[in-house]
């Protein structure tokens, strides 16, 4: 656990706590309060990912579904929710301390003989970003299809907090290569199956 984990549950460092989980999702609102893992076989060589599904970075999971879906590509996919907002204080985990030991679906379908994953994104910037850890030359041709479909700038993302190229990123150790979609909301919300299709169309090359 993180030291930010820790200071939540006010925890010493090595310390040790005895925890009994147990999951239970409300029939009449699949996602309220809830945590979903969902993964998707599918063939091919990409995997399409969204770790910050459903009220943490809206729309990344739909995103995902429909690149996976359009291309008959594997998925891995989160949704979270918190009742009454705070889904992203509450659920937020960030991508280089995600691991199959906690995700067991992910353990499912990462392969690191894949040759693509790409994972959607939300951003508070007013742009897309395209990060990972992806050769130059694929980050830009992903660029150049983001920016026909979406009204705010796309560029290579550059901060480093945005810039998802370390090797511990999931997305960057479940494939090959690796691509990062970083996305303001207008281009999630109004722009969301675009990106995805713009994507789709640009992998495999």
């Amino acid at each position: 656990m993180t030291e930010a984990g820790r200071e939540r549950l006010r925890l010493d460092a090595g310390a040790r706590v005895a925890v009994e989980a147990s999951v239970e999702t409300p029939a009449d609102a699949p996602y309220a309060g809830t945590f979903e893992e969902s993964v998707r076989e599918g063939d091919g060589d990409l995997l399409a990912c969204a770790p910050h599904g459903g009220n943490v970075e809206p729309r990344t999971d739909d995103q995902a579904a429909r690149l996976a879906e359009s291309t008959d590509a594997g998925a891995w996919i989160c949704r979270r929710d918190w009742p009454g907002g705070g889904a992203f204080d509450r659920w937020h985990v960030a991508s280089t301390d995600v691991h199959p030991d906690s995700f067991p679906g992910l353990g499912r379908v990462a392969d690191a003989t894949r040759r693509f994953a790409v994972a959607f994104h939300g951003s508070a910037a007013d742009e897309v970003a395209v990060g990972g850890g992806a050769p130059e030359a694929i980050r830009e041709r992903v660029r150049d299809a983001i920016d026909g479909v979406v009204p705010v700038s796309v560029s290579l993302a550059e901060d480093p907090g945005y810039r998802g190229d370390d090797l511990g990123n999931v997305v960057n150790w479940v494939a090959e290569t690796g691509i990062q979609v970083e996305q303001a909301i207008a281009a999630r919300e109004d722009h969301g199956a675009a990106v995805a299709d713009a994507v789709s169309a640009t992998l495999p090359p």
